[in-house]
Order: structure tokens, then sequence, then C-alpha cells
């Protein structure tokens, strides 16, 4: 968005002439505010009492100005130093990334006054510097100032501007970089002084107040005259290096070291605890009094930010929440002993231009190298690298700077990573693969080596495989790493059979597809936690084999028939691990086949009319909310992914609770985005199925078998003209019709009763082209496709599918053995930076509503496409052409944009207002039912002390994942960027549901331990009730939970912003959040007290159907 703005600002050639050019066509947005700015520090808050403490200052700045800008919803700076080894800076923050803001007037000049602005961010800024220091010295600069993704290491004088610091990334500055001038990962606090008149002094004042993060008077009043001392001790050099040194003497000999010290280092690296050895002694000193230090740790990072002040109360509100889950097996370190055999707790660290965050371990899905090295599973570690808001966006100045120079820049940072390590307190953390999908995600795996016992990167590398004869990097990285796919064992196979492909004409009609036994498939089924299934085909990875096994009438017993198309590289391992099962699940548009289907004759009306009623359907989901059951219903989906009992609550009559009316918001909030921003239709005469082979050739060439079976439903074998497509899809011809049959291949008879069901079966007889094929270049190794049998959206004239030929891998030089692990790590870089498939896609949309999808540029840009796909195989990377760069876009892309006439433009104006979730406000609704119920005073005394427990952990999960309470129990992300909804999707289906379960079972076990504990009392409803009445009656509230939250800083809402402003003698200090979802960890239990039916009491947690055994904690 500012991208225009900054690259256009130009100094001239003294370096004195500041120019700001806006251009472009078009209203831009104008600045709230624009000031010169006469002085800058960076450093950070430290109270009591509330001092700014500079890390760095200089009132030598030869041009600086600070702006805020409303309509960008962004605060920005740009300065010129004197000094000329400092290169020009421009930060750049979103607003809602200010998290305060003091106004102090120091001192009146006539009719102006010396204003000083102390900004503290949530999270540091972007910054930007030119490029004068890629250029050696005896090199001209180039004309202007060219604005790039800046690291600390830009302003750092001990590191010579043609090299990078060849020393390991740490989470506090070390090495040469503890010689930076300006330490923006640790430094969030920044502070101007300006000197304005009282018009414009009083146009910021009333600017910042509408942030609502504006303090002012005496008791916000900062420390402008700091403590040289103070200052000295706190930003030297050798104080900050000194940290991890101190760590590792203080925990030497601890049995949780490393723990502790990643912990600690954490903390620091989230700004939660300064970087300073006093503020981590003590810490230490409070924390070494505990009985379990990690996890007091751990939970410390729900905070914002742990004042001197507040430690030895946060740490015992810390340890009230593990007193509370007292009686769990765990280790050491705090981490449940009972873990599921395919979960992990993995380590994660997120690698930006200015931090390195560590994260503490949650439960994920392990995978075949982990479990093989299980002795050293605490040596594994996942890193991403990303920008400081979500993923690195690299734009055409950054590919250049890079080539120029890759040895400075943000990705020159990443190399570092990749090539130096990561150290984290004693442990240097090496490189050790990254796959196809974590090179998507911009991920990959290390190790911490121990060369004494065995454990190498080279040793585990040897161990997964086999990949010698790939000569290709791209596909030697995306083999190597499927061995780090996420699958849940299932057991070792020993009857392994191999069978031909069958191919035509050069094409491979069974590309990635083999088969097993129903037993077999059963067994995949169960070990996904699933024991009702009986699916037609799983996705598996076994050894070097990938792709997916379809059930084979004539196999039994544990039998697997393997094709060589699945065969990736040769390994001895037999393991066989199951990723997913066939499944039902209804067929959804969206906006590329929508415009292709439009392209291709269906009506516009049709598109709009489906919408329009499934609008109408997601405004009415409390009107009609015992259709929710109803598969064919819109939300259904997402009703059943959420952590509360929707339908079991509207029945026992709660429909006024508002954790309830929250949650049914963000449901129907999340659908209309998906309506308004991806199209996202659903088809109830349709299905999204996996792909497998007619494996007796009995279907016909353009003929499929597709038989559906929708839960709660009866099973139907789809017959007559369907059309098919698969995701994504950009060109007409990826869009085709097949002739959906019954045969007699296909009975119960023949197929002992376990005939194919909810996949669909291509033919594998002799044709043109198999279908898959000519689906945007599909196969059979795991692979979904639409079906769709509504009459209504079935084409006219199929176009010839495009030819999904990839082009000619780049290999590694014919005097070079093999490929290197230096190689792999350079990959991993040059993918980060010539990764434009999200781009080239983005463009063709646009340029498919301005011309036509079958334009020349469009067919052009699919091709692109297809490339860009193929570049995880190839290492070919994709260059955009001059001509095919867009230059305007639809109205449905951008708010500036044009007005689209098309289908795509109607369907999206379908939703106005732009749909956002609002939460119920005013006084909690209480339930007279449970309220007038008598509860004994100990059960009280435990449900608050249980509430304040939950809370802590609890926010700690709303901070971690920038969500609210009701998001978090709908089990959706709906609030942030859009931009970054692949991201926020993948988290709430991941760790966000396996930590809500873990929470939730804590507490029940808590429960159900406590009533069991009564003389004479099982009944659980009695503790449910007392959770509600401590939650929802402000006398009880008072009673029994708030004596446990005198210590406790609770979170707080984000910074928000309109034009509402503040009134003077307004509090800017948001009160905490009441939280009320505790009582519904029972709501089971609630119904049935308010209905009189039975519980019966729970022997073994039966949330075992809380999904696959999830673990008591975190």
């Amino acid at each position: 968005m500012a991208e225009e703005f900054l690259n256009s600002m130009q100094f001239g050639g003294n370096h004195a002439d500041f120019q700001i050019h806006t251009g472009g066509a078009g209203e831009k947005p104008r600045d709230a505010f624009r000031i010169p700015i006469n002085t800058f520090g960076i450093g950070f808050i430290r109270s009591p009492p509330t001092q700014f403490v500079p890390g760095y200052h200089t009132e030598s700045l030869e041009r600086a100005q600070l702006s805020l800008n409303f309509g960008k919803q962004e605060m920005f700076f740009k300065a010129k130093f004197d000094d000329d080894d400092v290169p020009v800076l421009l930060c750049v923050s979103k607003l809602c990334d200010i998290e305060k803001v003091i106004c102090n007037n120091d001192q009146r000049s006539g009719d102006f006054k010396h204003v000083t602005l102390t900004v503290t961010f949530s999270r540091p800024p972007q910054i930007k510097a030119d490029w004068k220091f890629l250029y050696p010295r005896d090199e001209p600069l180039p004309p202007g100032v060219h604005l790039r993704r800046a690291t600390e290491d830009d302003w750092n004088l001990a590191i010579p501007k043609d090299e990078h610091c060849f020393q390991p990334l740490s989470p506090v500055p070390s090495g040469d970089r503890q010689y930076a001038r300006m330490k923006f990962g640790h430094w969030k606090t920044f502070q101007f002084t300006a000197v304005l008149d009282k018009r414009t002094r009083d146009s910021v004042i009333h600017t910042l107040d509408r942030l609502r993060t504006l303090e002012r008077g005496e008791e916000a009043r900062t420390t402008v005259d700091f403590d040289q001392a103070v200052y000295l001790s706190l930003t030297s050099p050798s104080t900050i290096n000194s940290i991890a040194e101190f760590l590792r003497r203080e925990y030497e000999e601890h049995p949780n070291s490393f723990e502790c010290q990643y912990l600690f280092l954490g903390l620091i690296s989230h700004g939660i605890l300064l970087p300073h050895v006093d503020s981590v002694a003590n810490l230490k000193h409070f924390v070494h009094f505990s009985y379990n230090a990690p996890r007091v740790l751990r939970t410390l990072f729900r905070l914002e930010y742990l004042g001197e002040n507040q430690m030895e109360q946060q740490v015992k509100s810390a340890e009230a929440v593990h007193v509370t889950q007292a009686g769990h097996s765990t280790s050491d370190a705090g981490f449940p002993t009972d873990l599921p055999s395919d979960r992990i707790f993995m380590r994660r660290v997120h690698v930006t231009p200015t931090r390195v965050l560590l994260f503490p371990a949650t439960i994920e899905t392990s995978n075949r190298v982990i479990r093989r090295w299980k002795e050293f599973q605490d040596n594994f570690l996942r890193v991403s690298f990303g920008d400081e808001d979500g993923k690195l966006r690299v734009n055409s100045l950054l590919q250049r700077s890079d080539d120029d120079n890759p040895r400075t820049g943000v990705l020159a940072r990443i190399r570092i990573a990749l090539e130096e390590g990561i150290q984290i307190g004693p442990r240097r953390y090496v490189f050790l693969a990254a796959g196809e999908s974590q090179l998507k995600e911009h991920s990959c795996w290390m190790i911490y080596e121990e060369p004494d016992r065995g454990f190498t990167a080279d040793i585990v590398r040897e161990n997964m495989g086999d990949f010698g004869h790939i000569r290709v990097v791209a596909k030697y990285a995306s083999r190597m790493g499927l061995c780090f796919s996420a699958t849940r064992k299932v057991r070792d196979i020993s009857l392994i059979t191999d069978i031909e492909d069958i191919r035509h004409d050069g094409y491979n009609y069974t590309d990635g597809v083999g088969n097993c036994s129903a037993e077999l498939a059963d067994l995949c089924t169960k070990a996904l936690g699933n024991n009702t299934a009986s699916p037609s085909a799983v996705q598996i990875r076994m050894g070097g084999y990938k792709g997916v096994l379809s059930v084979h009438p004539h196999l039994v017993s544990t039998q697997v028939s393997v094709r060589p198309s699945m065969r990736k590289f040769a390994s001895d391992s037999i393991e066989l691990g199951v990723m997913k099962i066939s499944t039902h699940s209804h067929a959804h548009l969206n906006r590329q086949a929508i415009s292709l289907l439009s392209h291709l004759g269906v009506p516009d009306e049709v598109f709009v009319r489906m919408m329009t009623i499934q609008i109408e359907n997601i405004k009415n989901i409390e009107r009609h909310i015992h259709r929710l059951d109803d598969s064919k219903h819109e939300a259904r989906k997402l009703y059943k992914s959420s952590e509360l009992p929707i339908l079991q609550m509207l029945k026992a009559g709660f429909a006024r609770e508002h954790l309830l009316r929250n949650v049914l918001k963000c449901i129907e909030c999340q659908l209309l985005q998906d309506l308004k921003y991806r199209a996202r239709i659903q088809v109830n005469d349709g299905a999204f199925l996996m792909g497998i082979a007619d494996e007796f050739s009995v279907l016909k060439p353009g003929e499929i078998y597709c038989a559906v079976h929708p839960p709660g439903g009866k099973r139907r074998v789809i017959t007559g003209q369907c059309t098919i497509f698969r995701n994504p899809c950009l060109h007409p011809g990826d869009i085709q019709l097949a002739t959906a049959v019954d045969h007699d291949m296909f009975s119960p008879q023949f197929w002992q009763g376990r005939q194919p069901t909810n996949v669909v079966v291509f033919s594998t007889q002799p044709g043109e082209r198999n279908l898959p094929n000519k689906l945007s270049g599909g196969d059979l190794d795991g692979d979904f496709f639409t079906v769709l049998w509504d009459p209504e959206l079935q084409i006219e004239d199929p176009e010839e599918p495009m030819d999904y030929t990839p082009v000619d891998p780049i290999e590694i030089p014919e005097e070079q053995d093999s490929v290197d692990v230096e190689d792999i790590c350079e990959f991993f870089v040059e993918f980060m930076k010539s990764d434009v498939l999200g781009l080239v896609s983005h463009i063709h949309e646009a340029k498919s509503d301005e011309l036509d999808p079958s334009h020349p540029y469009c067919l052009e840009l699919a091709q692109l496409a297809s490339n860009a796909v193929d570049f995880t195989k190839t290492g070919v990377p994709v260059k955009i052409p001059m001509h095919l760069q867009n230059n305007i876009a639809p109205d449905f892309q951008r708010e500036d944009g044009y007005i689209s006439p098309k289908v795509l433009g109607q369907l999206f104006r379908l939703i106005e207002p732009p749909p956002e979730y609002s939460p119920i406000s005013g006084s909690q609704h209480i339930d007279l039912r449970l309220r007038i119920q008598k509860v004994p005073a100990l059960y009280l005394q435990d449900a608050g002390k249980a509430k304040h427990a939950y809370d802590i952990e609890l926010e700690g999960l709303m901070r971690r994942h920038s969500m609210c309470e009701a998001e978090l129990w709908a089990g959706v992300s709906i609030s942030g960027d859009r931009k970054k909804r692949r991201e926020r999707d993948s988290a709430v289906r991941g760790p966000v549901k396996e930590a809500m379960e873990a929470l939730r079972r804590t507490y029940r076990n808590h429960a159900r331990r406590f009533v069991k504990a009564q003389p004479g009392d099982e009944d659980m409803k009695k503790w449910a009730i007392a959770a509600y009445q401590v939650t929802h009656e402000v006398e009880r509230t008072a009673q029994y939970v708030n004596i446990h939250n005198e210590s406790r800083r609770g979170s707080t809402p984000g910074s928000t912003y309109g034009d509402e402003g503040l009134h003077e003698e307004q509090d800017a200090e948001v009160p905490r959040r009441q939280l009320i979802s505790f009582p519904w960890v029972w709501a089971i239990e609630l119904c049935h007290a308010v209905t009189d039916d039975i519980i019966k009491e729970e022997e073994e947690e039966d949330d075992a159907a809380l999904l696959q055994g999830q673990v008591e904690d975190v």
C-alpha cells in the first residue's frame, strides 16, 4: 500500500532536498498529520517510574518527518541522518500495532511548543533503508534513493557493507550484532521531539486521541532527562550479550536447563521481558521457588509486558494455574507424559527481519523422521520465516537488491539462518530439510546435533532414504520433504506387491495410486481417530512411496500394491503413515471456477441466485437453527467445528447466552466473508472428492463412476452429465464434461459391500488423454476433484485443455557429484524470492475480468501459473513480463478499482456493507434456572480458583493467535488482514483446535477429580452450576474469582481507531475484558441441569472423541 509513496521519496545530489511525489491516478488517502521531527530516539520503557531508556538517540537529522494516515491505517517515520554511514531510514507501522502514545509538552518558545511523543509498538514496524549499504565505496551510488526492506545489520558499522555477518542468528543480539545502532527487534519504543504551533499540536493530539492509545497528564509523563548510568547499564552491548551467559550459568545443573533458558529467551524475544540481565535475574529469583519453573514460564507468554514491579505477583498467578491442574502426569519439563504416540510437543521459531521469536512448544502431529529419532525429539525445531505481521512479501525492489548483493538485506538474513544456524542458549540449531509444503509455508526443519550420540543432520538425512539419483535441487528438496509429512503411524507393512502403471500414448492413467485391502483402509481410519468410517481410499506415505491406496476387493489382511509412479526414492523404512481418508464433502465454487463457468456458458443469474439464497440462509441461522444438522446447510461444517454444542444449548433454552450468540455471529461473519471475498458458493448437487483409477478398466474414456454418501443420508450413485474441474483452474480447458455411469463391476456383491464411495473413479481405457491430466494437470496421488451434477451448472462446449508438460528442470553441473545441503539452502531462498504463484493468479483474475479468460494474455498467465506450480520440482523460476503486469483492477480486488459489470463484480456487491464481527454488548444475561440453584461454598471456591486459572490460559491463546474468545470457541478466525486468511485458517484447524481441546480436557478432568473427592457426591451438574455462578453472578465473581485476579493484568482489546474521539476526561486505559466461556466447558451438563436429565458419571473422559485423544494440558 505504501510502496508508491516510499519509492518516490527522493533526495537531491547534496542530500539536502527532500521531495515527496504522490503519483498515480485517483484520490490518495490524505495524511491526518505530517510534522517535522527534530530529534529521534529508539529504546524501551522501564517502569516504575515510567522512564524512556533510549538505546539510540540523535539530534543529527538533515530531514525527518512523522505522519499518520487513517486511509492507509499506517504511521510513517522517515529520516535522513547527518552521519553519512547511517542510511536513510523509513519505518511503517500499522495503526493497530500502536500500543501506547505518551505526549509531553516540555517548554514554550513564543507561540511554539517543544512536544515529545513517545510511541510504543506491540511489534516492530517495518523498516526500510536505501541501497547505500549495498555498494562498496569505490562504486557510484544509483540516482536518488531506492528503499528496500532492511534488517538491523544495515545499521551495524561493525559489519562490512558488502558482507553479511557470518554468525548464527539468536533471540538476543550477540557477536557483531550486539553493536547494531538500532535494535529494532528489542527496542519497540520510539521517541520524537518536534516544535509545533498550537494549531498543529492540537491537531496531532486530536488525531492520536482517535487511536485510543494516548496518555496525558502528569501520571503519564515519561522521564526525558534520563539517567546516563541507567542508560549505559541497560543498553551496552556487553550487558545485553551477557544474558545468554547468565542463563547458561544459572541453569547449568538444572534438570530443565535448556527448557528454562529457551523460555527466558523467548520472553525476551517477544518483548515481554526487558533484554537486560537485571530483569532476567529478578524473574529467575521468583521462578526459582516455583515447583515447576518451565510451566510457570510458559504461562507468562500470555502477557504483553512483564514489569519489574509485577514479577512476583505474575509468577504467583501463573503458579495458581498449575496448582489447579495438579494431579496430571508430566515430565520434568512440565509436558504430559501420556501424549498419544502420533502427537509431539514441538518448539517453533519465527525469524523476521528484526527478530528471532521463540514460541513455547505446542502439540502437533508427528512424522516419520521424528518417530524414527524419538529419543532425540527434543532436538528438533520448526523454523519459519516471515515479516513482523505474517508472510514475507517479496517485491521487485527486494529481488533487485538481492540480485545485486545477496549478502545484505532481508533475504541475506534468511541465508544466514540456513547456512550458519540459530543459536539458542547453549544450542546451535542447523538446517536439516525443507520439502514442498515447507517451502510454500516458508518454513524448514532444524536440529541440534549431538555427534557423540550419532545424531547429526547428515546422519538423519542419510537415514531418510537414497536421493543420490536426483540431480535437480528442487526435486531433491521436495522428495526429502516427503519424510516430514504430518502422518499418523498405522503399522509396518511387509506384504507389498509391485504392479505396473497403466499408460497410453505417453500419459499415465494411474499416476500416484495403488491398492490396499479394506482391512488396512479401516486400520488407517482408526489411526486418524475415526472408528466408524469405511473409506474407499487413503492418502499415505510409506518409506519412499507417496500417493493414494484405493480399496481393492481381491486384497486381504494388510496387503498393499504399489506402482512405480508412487516410488519417489529408495528407503529401508516400511512404516505406513496415513494423512487423510476419502470422505464426503460438498462442492464449492470459487472466483476462478465461477469466472470460467460463466465464460463457458453458465448464465450469470444462476450464480447470483445461488448466492442470494445462501446469504439469506446465513443471515437467518438463528431462525433456522434446526437445519444445522442438515448436511446441505451452508453452516453445518462450521457448526460441527465449534467447541459449543450449539443445538443442545438452543434446545435447552440458552439462546440468550452471550457466548452462544457471539459464536453464531462469528460463524455468520465467516460465511459471509467467504461469499463476498472468495465467492465460495456451496453446490448441493455436487461433491468434492478424492480421485482414484478404474482398476478393472470398465469405464470408457470420458466416463466416471461417482457414488456419494453424505453424513446422515443414503448412498447414491450419480448418473448423467457432470461438470468436473480441479483447483486451481485458470485455463478455460481446465473445466470439462464427464458422463457419470453405473456399472455391474461396481456392484456390492463384487466388492463385498465396499464398492467405491465418496471418491470419483476415472477411466483407464485408452483415449486421447486421461481426464485428470486435462483438469489443471491433475493426477491421482491425492488430488481432489469437484464434480457437479447440478443441471444449471453444466457447461456448453468444453475448450481444449492446456498442455501441462513441465518445463525442463534445472540440474546441478555435470562435474558436481550430487546435490549438497548448500544447494538446498540456496534454493530455499530462491523459492521465497521467486514464488509468484499468488501474484500470477491475482493478475489473471483481474485480466479475465478486464478482457476474457480466453484472451491471449490470460492464456499466457495460465501457463505461467502452471510453471509456478512446478517451480518446487523444476527449480525454474517464473518471470512476469511487463505486458502482463496489472495496472488496473476491478472493485472486487481493490477498493479504488473500477466497478466490474461481470459476474464476480455482481456477486461481490451482493453483500453490503462488508461483513464484520460485532460482539453482543450490554449487560450479561443470567439464566434464572441456574442462578437459583443452591451450590455448596466448597464447590464455588474451587470453581472460582479454576476460572481464574482457565482465564489466564485462554488469554494466552487469545494473544498468541490474535483471536477473541468467541472466535476460539467458534473455531473460526475472522478478524485481521483478509490476505492472511489461509495462515489463520490453518492455525484454527491445527494448533488452535488442539490447544482448545486440551484446555477443555484439563478443566473437565480437574472438575471430575474434585467431584469424586466429595463424599457421596458424583454429580457433575453441581460443579457446572458453580462454574456458571462464579462467572455470571457479580457477587460471586467478586467473592470467588476476583480475589485471585488482584495480581493479574488481564488481556485488553487491541488498539482501536475510528472517527469518534475520546472525551478529555475519559480514561484511555481500556479495562480488562470479562471472559465468559468458562462454564461452557461443561455445556452438556448445564443443558441437562435445566432439563432434569440424568448425567451418568464419566469414568474415563469420553472426550476421546474430543478428537483423537488429546492431551490433558499444554
